[in-house]
């Protein structure tokens, strides 16, 4: 691997999209779909606290809450009436910018993830880390290659 992916730092995620403990269901899914993203970090004042993904709103979509469910009759107020604190991963697996990118994707593969939040050593988010820029890493060596 070249010198230039050797880190976190290196390949993440920089612009960031966050959510609120207390923010709704209903605006996590319409940043999802506008932002075109399927990872999203839940902070509590600067402190990440939870992840919500595209995962955790297919497994509401298709509980009790969604609006397909009989106890919904397509009620999809529920979405506003529901919190991501209510459907986040609580206290998420985290790497810091300076993680070897070879650890990260060993966490990714491991923990069955498909992204996780970078924290600076102060404990500020600084990224995030996903499946798609490591596989930009993976593509950017396979042509390389030739």
């Amino acid at each position: 691997m070249s010198d230039k992916h050797k880190t976190v730092g290196d390949v993440m995620t920089r612009q960031v999209m966050v959510l609120n403990v207390e923010d709704n269901l209903d605006k996590v899914m319409k940043a999802m779909e506008h932002f075109h993203i399927r990872h999203v970090p839940v902070v509590d004042g600067e402190k990440v606290v939870g992840m919500v993904t595209q995962r955790d709103m297919l497994a509401v979509m298709h509980s009790k809450l969604g609006p397909n469910a009989p106890e919904a009759g397509g009620d999809t107020r529920l979405y506003e009436r529901t919190f991501v604190i209510n459907v986040m991963t609580k206290d998420p697996v985290s790497v810091t910018p300076e993680t070897p990118l070879k650890d990260a994707v060993k966490l990714l593969r491991e923990n069955k993830l498909g992204g996780f939040p970078v924290i600076a050593t102060d404990g500020k988010l600084v990224g995030v880390l996903t499946e798609t820029d490591v596989l930009k890493v993976l593509e950017a060596l396979l042509e390389a290659e030739g």
